[in-house]
């Protein structure tokens, strides 16, 4: 059956009452993140509390992408403990993100097919491994006439992920279909019917003519991505609890916690769960530290970037960020004339995608000064686009 489903991992901490999410950045002191540092000062601990509905876009994208095979039992149990937390939220939207944990355990799915969230139900029903975790009894009646989750339900339904969740898949379809005879709906008696017969077409008839059944595996929907698959000392980033107060309790061995991998980052949009404003400066000059240029390139664009991230990324090893840099008006104000005219460089290819940027009067001046006479009149013709007497009477 689901990959988690076999395994006793060891308890995790629950956090306190009125806890609140950060987001949390760090350098683990050991491989497998199966021990939190014990200095967070020595490992370099930046944090930000998350509102809830921030931390509820990140942690979407971190359960529809991510996975945690790789991860060790202690860590395995933190992250347990951390989507139990959010599975018993006041807040629906994180319960709506718990819904996508493919490792909730039955008692926690259970709870969330009656959440009075519809939301938390919808997310719940695209959730194989949660699915398989309901009696079918319980599905039928978590179903009920509903079309949109009678349709989630029979798809997830008719792709087990291996051999194990084949019978599971039957017994739970056999339960839908016989409630789907009552349903006075056509419409979702065909639809739901159809990933009937697609199950029976690929188990039933497969096991009758002894031909090998077609598993499709859920696991490619995630990113190959391990968790944590950098080497020690590099930094990585983490989902944690800090009290009501605030402080670094969370931190202890057995707190709750969610690793992010950086493809979450990387493919997350950033004005969603860390919108302008909202963050730190220690937070993002950290980010503006990452080895992905997709992440330095968020960061570049951003109108609340520190200086000590705009002087840092101006000088990046990819031309992409430095444009984003040379386009933002807020980074260069944190810049001299000389770190802007150096990332330029004299390349025709960034003055003509500048100029025609509509830069700003500081950036169209220091081009047209220092680039005048150039030899490439694609130059010339970029620098004459400029208009900059208009500008001046403007």
């Amino acid at each position: 059956m689901a990959r988690f489903s076999r395994r006793n991992h060891s308890q995790a901490a629950a956090p306190a009452a009125g806890a609140r999410i950060v987001l949390a950045s760090f350098r683990p002191t050991t491989e497998g993140f199966e021990k939190l540092p014990a200095d967070p000062a020595a490992a370099g601990l930046v944090t930000l509390a998350l509102p809830n509905g921030n931390a509820a876009e990140l942690l979407e994208s971190t359960f529809h992408q991510q996975r945690f095979d790789d991860l060790g039992d202690a860590a395995k149990a933190r992250v347990a403990a951390f989507a139990k937390a959010i599975a018993g939220s006041p807040d629906s939207r994180l319960r709506r993100a718990a819904a996508g944990y493919e490792g909730l355990e039955a008692a926690e799915a259970e709870v969330l097919a009656r959440d009075p969230a519809g939301d938390v139900r919808t997310a719940l029903s695209q959730n194989h491994h949660a699915v398989l975790r309901l009696a079918p009894a319980t599905l039928v009646e978590f179903c009920g006439v509903e079309p949109e989750l009678i349709r989630n339900v029979t798809s997830e339904l008719s792709r087990p992920d291996d051999e194990d969740d084949v019978e599971a898949c039957r017994e739970r379809i056999k339960a839908i279909e016989a409630a789907l005879a009552v349903n006075p709906d056509q419409s979702v008696r065909t639809d739901a019917r159809a990933y009937v017969a697609r199950f029976i077409e690929r188990f039933e008839e497969a096991a009758g003519e002894k031909k090998r059944p077609r598993f499709i595996d859920l696991r490619s929907r995630h990113q190959d991505d391990p968790v944590f698959s950098e080497p020690l000392g590099e930094y990585v980033w983490v989902l944690g609890f800090a009290g009501a107060e605030g402080g670094d309790g969370w931190l202890a061995d057995d707190a709750p916690v969610m690793p992010l991998a950086r493809t979450i980052f990387e493919s997350s949009c950033f004005g969603c769960w860390l919108p302008e404003g909202s963050a730190s400066e220690e937070v993002l000059d950290r980010l503006a530290l990452e080895r992905s240029y997709e992440i330095r390139g968020e960061i570049a664009r951003r109108e609340d970037i520190p200086a000590a991230a705009a002087k840092r990324l101006i000088a990046d090893p990819v031309r992409e960020v430095r444009s984003a840099v040379l386009e933002n008006e807020a980074a260069t104000e944190h810049l001299s004339d000389e770190e802007i005219l150096a990332a330029i460089g004299g390349d025709p290819y960034v003055i003509e995608d500048l100029c025609e940027g509509f830069p700003g009067e500081r950036i169209a001046k220091l081009i047209a000064a220092k680039f005048a006479g150039h030899a490439d009149p694609r130059v010339a013709e970029a620098i004459a686009g400029l208009d900059l007497e208009e500008d001046a009477e403007a």
